[in-house]
């Protein structure tokens, strides 16, 4: 993982300082059922506690079954939830500065 230079996050902010690499995490299938993703789930979270975030989330698909069983398990709480996203093809927004 890339280093965080920015001394000064709260949990909002530290997704968007991680390296773009970073943004979406996940287990190759001949490592998978190993505890690979359950230890990374958890060094992402002591992680971003050190760095004084108090509050995490993450997305997934209602049918990752195996995500969300982890998620849950060290855990974490489904909310109720809807993800609007725009995949570039929008109207660009205009700036606000």
């Amino acid at each position: 993982m890339g280093r965080v230079r920015a001394p000064r996050l709260n949990g909002s902010e530290l997704v968007h300082h991680l390296p773009s690499a970073s943004h979406n995490l996940g287990v190759t299938p001949n490592f998978q059922r190993r505890g690979v993703a359950r230890r990374l789930v958890d060094e992402v979270l002591t992680w971003g506690k050190a760095l004084g975030c108090h509050q995490a989330w993450i997305v997934t698909d209602i049918d990752n079954i195996a995500a969300r069983a982890l998620y849950a398990g060290r855990g974490a709480t489904a909310e109720p939830i809807v993800m609007f996203s725009w995949n570039g093809t929008a109207t660009p927004l205009r700036s606000l500065g």
